[in-house]
């Protein structure tokens, strides 16, 4: 598990963005800085996860497109929030991508190596038993005389 969240961390997306930008996208004085990555990274996660809770147990495992799609919501909700310019194209077309592959996973068409399953009462799939009944009897004194 990541310092911060389940996939990514503050120090992680401020060395993505870069320091002084990061800092200008947050305008917040420096003291609220940490409590604004906090959340937006919390958010970020969020989004993955429920779209993933659909059909896996979150958090995922660890994975570089998982991560990736963490940054991608993270850095949009950073730009987004920022009063000085617009959300620039590439940051968009890349939270529009992880959205469009969010989705993708929740209908189950692309998957995550080493995600569990979970059925659609929320049971990981593999660790349900089951029993089941016949009316006759498979092995009775006939059939196991053999053995």
């Amino acid at each position: 598990r990541k310092e911060m969240g389940n996939y990514i961390e503050q120090s992680e997306l401020v060395e993505r963005i870069g320091s002084d930008r990061f800092t200008s996208l947050c305008g917040v004085e420096e003291s609220e800085i940490d409590s604004l990555a906090i959340g937006i990274i919390a958010r970020a996660e969020a989004m993955v996860d429920s779209h993933a809770c659909i059909l896996y147990a979150v958090p995922l495992p660890a994975s570089e497109l998982v991560e990736e799609w963490a940054f991608a919501i993270a850095e949009y909700e950073l730009y987004k929030r920022s009063s000085s310019s617009e959300v620039p194209q590439k940051i968009k077309n890349s939270h529009d991508e992880t959205l469009r592959l969010l989705a993708k996973l929740a209908e189950g068409t692309i998957k995550i190596p080493g995600a569990v399953r979970v059925s659609s009462n929320g049971d990981t799939l593999g660790t349900t038993s089951f029993a089941a009944r016949s009316s006759e009897s498979m092995m009775d004194d006939t059939s196991l005389k053999n053995f």
